[in-house]
């Protein structure tokens, strides 16, 4: 077995270490480029970030879409480096064949460090497969006009073509939470958030997790269905622990009032304070307007 061939086998048994001056020794011996992506990610492993881009970019120069891939993922998340989605994007699309058009779309619609926001862009990615994130994202962005002329309707017969999709069926409630593209009606919300909670995949996306806290707001008010107080708080909890700033707020909001639990203002001075930490503006105005009740929250 030849020195590359050993470094394989050691690298698919998560060895590193020992493969790393296989590779080197290997690549030396024997003029290659596939092994570009291999040596960058034993070094990723074992935290050697540096020498991980440098071979990753020599597979990105001769095509290596794997390698590409690879680089995309380190400057998203800032694995060793400054995050910078700009350069994440640039690689992305050169490994489009393995990045889901929606990735890219959602980096385009949101911005962040070193890329801003290009609606434009999203939803051309957006548009790029049929897959229902995509579908759903395509929905909204004619929804509110992001990246192409506002079309109300056009929006909602994609959002219910894709509705498999848990991040399109919150948005379904949501429209007919605020009458937005359809009459408004607390029942059909009421089915289209319950809709989303109940997905296989609901907890994958911060987008359709905001359906935990509208469910359990419907359930604690009644609106849509038979009012169920402590089913609501339970929804609230799952929620917030899922990270859903709109369920985090919703939380506090019932530990101050006593809604679905034992009131409790220690708590919920907690968690809206959790929200307020990352600037959300609903806590903000909960927090306010439950001072000017009385409520005495820290």
């Amino acid at each position: 077995m030849g020195k590359l061939d050993r470094a394989d086998e050691l690298r698919k048994q998560g060895r590193y270490k020992e493969a790393t001056p296989l590779y080197l020794e290997g690549m030396r011996e024997q003029s290659t480029v596939m092994h570009f992506f291999a040596l960058g990610d034993c070094y990723e492993h074992v935290g050697d970030y540096a020498n991980a881009i440098t071979y990753y970019e020599k597979g990105d120069k001769v095509g290596d879409r794997w390698a590409s891939d690879a680089l995309g993922q380190i400057y998203e998340n800032g694995r060793g480096v400054r995050k910078d989605l700009g350069k994440a994007v640039k690689y992305y699309e050169r490994a489009s064949v393995l990045v889901p058009p929606s990735k890219i779309g959602d980096l385009y619609f949101y911005g962040g460090p070193g890329l801003e926001s290009d609606n434009g862009k999203a939803f051309m990615w957006y548009s790029k497969d049929n897959d229902a994130t995509s579908q759903a994202m395509r929905g909204f962005c004619y929804l509110y006009g992001y990246g192409v002329s506002k079309d109300t309707r056009k929006g909602i017969e994609i959002l219910r073509a894709a509705s498999t999709s848990a991040i399109a069926l919150r948005l379904l409630g949501d429209c007919y939470n605020e009458g937005y593209g359809v009459t408004k009606d607390y029942s059909e919300a009421f089915y289209y958030y319950k809709a989303a909670v109940e997905h296989p995949y609901v907890d994958e996306d911060w987008r359709s997790i905001k359906a935990y806290g509208e469910l359990g707001r419907y359930y604690i008010q009644g609106y849509g269905c038979v009012a169920d107080e402590k089913k609501g708080f339970e929804l609230l909890k799952k929620g917030a622990g899922l990270g859903s700033l709109h369920a985090i707020t919703l939380l506090g909001i019932a530990y101050s009032t006593g809604l679905g639990t034992p009131k409790d203002v220690e708590k919920g001075s907690y968690w809206l304070n959790k929200a307020i930490e990352n600037n959300y503006r609903p806590a903000i105005e909960a927090r306010d307007g439950l001072r000017k009740h009385g409520i005495p929250l820290k």
